[in-house]
């Protein structure tokens, strides 16, 4: 409405200079070298006018002589540029209904407009050739996009650490990895792929390197990044305690005991260690103090180890069981233990009366096993024995270290360890009561190349 109002106004004073002229025609007079020109000034501002329309007329056809081929070129680009985005967004629709052959088609198509040396378009290509599982193709393809460094590069070490996942080759993604790192130094998902190759290859002190990077990028929360510090420093503290170096595992595993003071893993490893080196009465306090926090079959067993040996008689072994028992006699885990030391010093009656208090809550298998072999003890044969035998075949699995990602169990009588020994996931083992009262079936903390990113 403005702009209509604006050119009525001008409309307006058009009119009216043109009746002022028209009214008042006056006369102008032009002397220059013997020359006179004489006119009304209404046709002097005529000419002016036209002179003006002209001079633009003029300037305009020099500038589209002089820019006019340069804007041609680049529409023309455009043009292009807008074709190769079509054919791009053609072939990532194709790749994702898994359309290889038209993928493909349209891949080569998209490097015709872009250009062959594209990276973009060499990235398509490859990944046509992954969708037809054409690896030495696709590999040809990923290492074409390493020979210049750059954004280009980091799609192909993408593609390179897949196609090696694949293949289960653990070297060659370490040696990618590092390669990417060395590329993009502030990449974090770089960072957290270097961590993710040492942490499968087991090399536990270049993990640690790593994974102060993965700290200096923040690419993980603080609290995850202590988890992984302190399940590492235990990974290593084992590996050097079975190599016989005590000493060294003694001064791995302190990280993980200063991080996770309460985690049990590494109570139990530090404890062994004490014993090992004659010092039971302080392994028996750190695991008297574990087990007050919470009681457990593993927590029960070091206790029992960590009893003098000149003290380790069948009496003295009851006393020790009966000692942690008396600490929470409602535990089960200290009437089972203390049951067990009764039997096999012969006082069936009392072991059994021991373990009388579990019936009365759902027990798991250890107790009809127990009842079991103390009826067996007796001399007790057939229907009784058998019967408690099936009882315990369909009880409760006792607790135990389970794999978050695959499910598996860890037999309780067998330590924890840094891998799932069926899927070979890092830091997956969870004690099966504390997997069921979180709620939680996965405790991995990330995987780049094709598994679950936990954030």
């Amino acid at each position: 409405m403005i702009r209509l109002i604006l050119f009525v106004a001008q409309l307006l004073a058009l009119a009216v200079a043109g009746a002022w002229l028209a009214g008042e025609p006056g006369s102008v007079t032009i002397d220059w070298h013997g020359w006179r020109v004489q006119s009304s000034a209404a046709a002097l501002v005529v000419v002016v006018l036209v002179l003006c329309l002209m001079a633009m007329a003029v300037y305009h056809a020099w500038d589209w002589i002089r820019y006019g081929s340069r804007r041609l070129l680049l529409q023309r680009r455009l043009n292009h540029a807008l074709e190769g985005q079509v054919r791009v967004t053609e072939t990532l629709a194709a790749l994702a209904s898994g359309d290889h052959a038209r993928a493909a088609k349209l891949a080569r198509s998209a490097a015709g407009i872009l250009g062959r040396a594209s990276p973009l378009a060499i990235w398509l290509e490859a990944q046509a050739s992954r969708l037809a599982r054409d690896v030495p193709g696709t590999r040809r393809l990923l290492m074409k996009l390493l020979e210049k460094p750059g954004p280009g590069s980091v799609l192909g070490y993408r593609g390179l650490l897949t196609l090696a996942q694949d293949a289960g080759n653990s070297s060659e993604m370490a040696s990618l990895a590092q390669g990417w790192s060395r590329e993009d130094k502030h990449s974090p998902t770089a960072r957290l792929t270097v961590l993710e190759s040492e942490l499968a290859s087991r090399r536990w002190a270049s993990a640690l390197l790593a994974l102060r990077e993965v700290r200096r990028l923040r690419a993980l929360p603080e609290e995850r990044i202590k988890r992984y510090e302190a399940v590492i420093s235990l990974a290593g503290a084992r590996e050097a305690r079975a190599r016989g170096e005590v000493e060294e595992a003694q001064r791995l595993v302190i990280p993980a005991l200063r991080l996770q003071p309460h985690w049990e893993p590494a109570v139990l490893f530090w404890a062994g260690l004490l014993i090992e080196v004659g010092k039971r009465r302080l392994a028996g306090r750190t695991l008297l103090a574990a087990w007050k926090r919470r009681p457990s079959a593993a927590l029960a067993q070091a206790w029992m180890e960590a009893l003098d040996p000149a003290k380790s008689g069948i009496e003295g072994r009851v006393r020790q069981a009966r000692a942690l028992h008396e600490v929470d006699p409602a535990q089960a885990e200290g009437r089972l233990i203390l049951a067990e030391a009764l039997r096999h010093a012969g006082r069936l009656d009392e072991a059994r009366d021991v373990l009388q208090p579990l019936a009365h809550d759902p027990p798991d298998r250890r107790y009809w096993q127990m009842l079991a072999a103390i009826e067996t003890d007796k001399g007790e044969q057939g229907a009784s024995v058998s019967h408690l035998l099936r009882m315990a075949l369909a009880a409760p699995e006792p607790p135990s270290w389970r794999c978050g990602q695959c499910g598996a169990a860890r037999p309780v009588d067998l330590e924890w360890i840094a891998h799932c020994p069926s899927c070979g996931a890092f830091d997956s083992l969870m004690w099966s009561e504390d997997a069921a009262a979180s709620g939680s079936t996965s405790t991995a903390p990330f995987s780049l190349m094709g598994r679950e990113v936990e954030g």
